[in-house]
């Protein structure tokens, strides 16, 4: 829709590579309603093509916050659409010691792939205010994000540094994250923090 097709401009004309996005959509009456929870859907495919017409554009989304709210015990509570391609990158949020915060949304997504692909700090996060001030006490899956896409900047920035200024594929960047992610909460790969916690260094 009107945002795929803002971010296709973007990436065309301002070589836009990385876009950092903690938003989705949902009805704010039923937030559970299964349309809006796990469904590969027309916005998902869009963002999918996307980055196939442009390999190097890496989308971060937040995974939502409906891990609470939405029964089965949390699990397929990561939202339809953006959340749910195949070829984004999905956060959600841990504590500052890595235990799960108890919103963040967890996969799988209605296929069953594993969502969300890493978490990062999204618990009581010292964040940006109106009027260029800062505060603390933020938790969200949006809190979370941020993080994530700046990481993925620096990583971006190095591989530029390495390889004479080449943009690297959103699909290597994507595994990189996830391959260097550190395993919290259960061994290996899960629904809840998908490969771990991001790790820069």
């Amino acid at each position: 829709g009107d945002i795929t097709a803002q971010m296709d401009s973007t990436a065309r004309y301002y070589n836009m590579t990385i876009t950092q996005n903690s938003y989705g959509y949902g009805d704010p009456g039923d937030p559970c309603a299964t349309t809006f929870r796990g469904k590969y859907d027309d916005v998902s495919r869009e963002l999918d093509i996307l980055v196939r017409t442009h390999p190097d554009l890496i989308h971060v989304f937040a995974a939502g916050n409906s891990q609470s709210q939405c029964g089965l015990g949390g699990y397929r509570t990561v939202f339809s659409g953006f959340q749910s391609a195949k070829n984004i990158i999905s956060v959600g949020a841990l504590t500052n010691l890595d235990a799960m915060s108890s919103f963040s949304s967890w996969g799988p997504v209605r296929d069953g792939r594993l969502k969300p692909e890493v978490c990062a700090v999204g618990v009581n996060v010292y964040s940006t205010q109106n009027a260029n001030l800062y505060a603390g006490g933020w938790n969200g899956t949006s809190m979370a994000c941020p993080g994530t896409s700046g990481t993925v900047a620096q990583l971006v920035q190095r591989y530029n540094q390495l390889h004479s200024g080449a943009q690297p594929e959103a699909s290597l960047m994507r595994a990189i994250l996830s391959n260097t992610a550190d395993d919290v909460l259960n061994l290996g790969p899960d629904f809840k923090s998908g490969f771990g916690r991001i790790n820069a260094l």
